[in-house]
């Protein structure tokens, strides 16, 4: 598990179990870059999370199930 922690907020995250954790390297689905301040990691809304569709690897979250998401208001 991987806490972080600004000012404002303190989110800890974890790849669930199975699924690779974010390589850095940004996904289509990301609003910002991993560890960037005011965001936290978020389940992926194109597949729940599980980081398959029907073709393969959701693309949206680069098959990972996550996706950064900007939670404050810069």
């Amino acid at each position: 598990m991987h806490t972080q922690s600004t000012a404002a907020v303190t989110v800890a995250t974890a790849a669930a179990p199975g699924i690779p954790a974010s390589s850095g390297q940004r996904n289509p689905g990301d609003e910002s870059a991993s560890g960037a301040p005011q965001t936290a990691e978020d389940i992926c809304p194109e597949c729940q999370g599980s980081g398959k569709l029907a073709q393969g690897s959701c693309a949206n979250c680069g098959g990972t199930g996550r996706i950064v998401k900007i939670i404050g208001d810069a």
